[in-house]
């Protein structure tokens, strides 16, 4: 309020704070596991629906629960890709530009990995494969639900004497596969 001029005119300045303008951060995840969220350039944890700047680098971590992986993110409703392929890593980084994005990670659950006939799951079929099925059908032991996979070689959804007719048949090379029908797989 000083006087700029000799005929008294008077200018007064009005400073109003500049309001930084900040985005909600959007993310979830599906199920099977968890998501974390941090500012990638201090490293503090962001909840979900905290205020950011804008174009604020996120860096977020998916946790799968035990059985599970990443299948995919999704961005801002898209299944997020790299060089044209469906990306499954365990962190994503991005900048944030708008209250419209969102970031979500979906989880799939593993399927365990045996191959069949192998019962006793050494990573081959061979003769205590054969002993162990042998053992599960006269009720001496109780398989996994992963060896009863194994050891359902003609998938009827239960061990039983043609399965295991059918291990020893190949573990003696009388069929070359186990998958196959035995009619004219004899050798």
């Amino acid at each position: 309020n000083k006087p700029i001029v000799s005929d008294g005119t008077v200018v007064t300045y009005y400073y109003k704070n500049k309001i930084e303008e900040k985005i909600t951060l959007q993310y979830e995840a599906g199920d099977g596991g968890s998501i974390a969220a941090v500012d990638a350039a201090t490293g503090k944890i962001l909840e979900n629906g905290a205020k950011i700047k804008p174009n604020a680098e996120v860096q977020f971590t998916a946790s799968p629960n035990s059985g599970y992986s990443v299948k995919n993110w999704v961005v801002n409703g898209e299944v997020y890709k790299e060089n044209g392929i469906v990306y499954t890593g365990m962190e994503l980084k991005r900048a944030i530009t708008a209250s419209s994005d969102s970031v979500k990670v979906e989880f799939v659950k593993d399927e365990p990995a045996f191959v069949k006939g192998d019962v006793n799951l050494s990573g081959k079929v061979e003769i205590g494969d054969v002993r162990e099925a042998l053992r599960s059908i006269c009720k001496k032991t109780e398989l996994t639900a992963l060896q009863k996979q194994a050891a359902d070689v003609n998938e009827n959804g239960n061990v039983d004497i043609e399965d295991l007719r059918k291990i020893l048949r190949f573990v003696c090379g009388k069929i070359d596969q186990l998958n196959m029908e035995e009619s004219g797989a004899s050798k």
